[in-house]
């Protein structure tokens, strides 16, 4: 049985890109630094799409291992590349709410958890840790109280992610779910740019052949681009290390 042309097209657009989502290295090095994480320590990355922080997480743990998992098997082909060149770090396709080889030192998932729900994962992952472990995830929400939200902004997101709430309401379903913050912050405009950038490329270079199924897609991605740089201080991706409370 096809798959949908328009889920066909949107991976078309979103195949062998650097990245899945907003993004930087240096938030990898401030997450393994505020968790703890040591030279030999054990890590996941959980959704871990074309496997963009592999060689980062795999570089702080040096004599440790690092695993990615991803349940789209595209993705996991990208990410096993990435991992076949690193001495400790290997891919499998799975399920992010139950990664095999657990426990872990550090789970680390990148703009992923809206998938399965915040307090589902953070439920799911408990038992997933060794003692003092923690847990990394970036995870999209509003910056500014409702009345200050840009309507275009609102609407996009209404549109794609209804479910979105604000920082405050991200800390309050981590408190919810019997888990502490260690630390917070939003990811940098650098980090967005880093999605971004490539991926404007990539819609330039289908637009001349596409479609109308195709043309929609990239409408869509253009017009998602075009919200983040005229509203980027009104929501974000809020990194967050949280420990079991």
């Amino acid at each position: 049985m096809s798959q949908d042309p328009a889920f066909e097209a949107f991976m078309k657009i979103h195949s062998a890109m650097p990245r899945q989502g907003p993004g930087e290295l240096a938030d990898v090095g401030w997450a393994a630094r505020i968790a703890g994480l040591g030279a030999s320590g054990t890590v996941a990355d959980l959704g871990c799409g074309p496997g963009a922080d592999l060689i980062a997480l795999s570089a702080l743990v040096p004599r440790g291992t690092v695993m990615g998992v991803d349940a789209m098997p595209s993705l996991v082909a990208e990410a096993r590349a990435v991992a076949e060149t690193l001495d400790n770090t290997h891919v499998v396709q799975g399920d992010m709410l139950v990664p095999p080889n657990a426990p872990f030192d550090l789970i680390w998932s990148a703009g992923a958890v809206y998938n399965v729900g915040l307090e589902v994962a953070l439920e799911a992952w408990r038992p997933c840790l060794k003692a003092g472990g923690a847990v990394a995830f970036s995870h999209l929400c509003w910056r500014v109280p409702e009345d200050a939200r840009p309507e275009a902004a609102v609407a996009f997101w209404a549109e794609g992610y209804p479910e979105m709430t604000h920082e405050d309401g991200v800390k309050a379903q981590i408190a919810d779910a019997g888990w502490q913050v260690k630390d917070s912050h939003f990811l940098s405009d650098a980090a967005w740019e880093a999605y971004y950038t490539p991926l404007e490329a990539r819609l330039a270079a289908e637009e001349p052949d596409a479609d109308d199924v195709m043309r929609e897609i990239i409408g869509i991605e253009r017009e998602e681009i075009a919200i983040w740089r005229e509203n980027r201080e009104s929501f974000g991706y809020l990194l967050s290390v949280v420990v079991p409370g």
